[in-house]
């Protein structure tokens, strides 16, 4: 996949996650952030949160995009996420399952982190 693919998917992703003023989305494997910043300023009010396992690329997305209490990304340590029970509106997830060592352990942290009624994605990868 090209990066004109790459962001076409993307985008493509954010059509059908369901993306409400006032709420709050949690992006998982964030990466630079691009994909989460994009869904803020389509959301207009909400507040979304990005982490990611590389301490690089959370401060790289920081830099780039972090607005204090409206969009922030933080590190995780791939197995615990580091909010309190029924967090976000929507979790999403952009990555291949096969490559967690624990995948089912992940997707419970996500559905913790999720509100109940909340919306949880899981978008693979090629």
């Amino acid at each position: 996949m090209n990066v004109a693919q790459g962001l076409s998917a993307d985008l493509g992703l954010l059509e059908n996650v369901r993306l409400r003023g006032c709420e709050r989305l949690l992006f998982v494997e964030c990466g630079d952030g691009w994909l989460a910043e994009e869904a803020w300023r389509r959301m207009v009010k909400g507040y979304v949160c990005g982490v990611d396992r590389s301490p690089r690329l959370v401060a790289r997305a920081t830099r780039l995009r972090g607005v204090r209490g409206k969009l922030e990304f933080a590190t995780w340590d791939g197995r615990h996420l580091p909010y309190p029970d029924a967090s976000f509106d929507s979790v999403v997830w952009r990555r291949d399952v096969g490559g967690w060592a624990e995948p089912a352990h992940v997707l419970c942290e996500m559905r913790r982190v999720a509100r109940a009624g909340g919306q949880v994605y899981l978008v693979g990868l090629s």
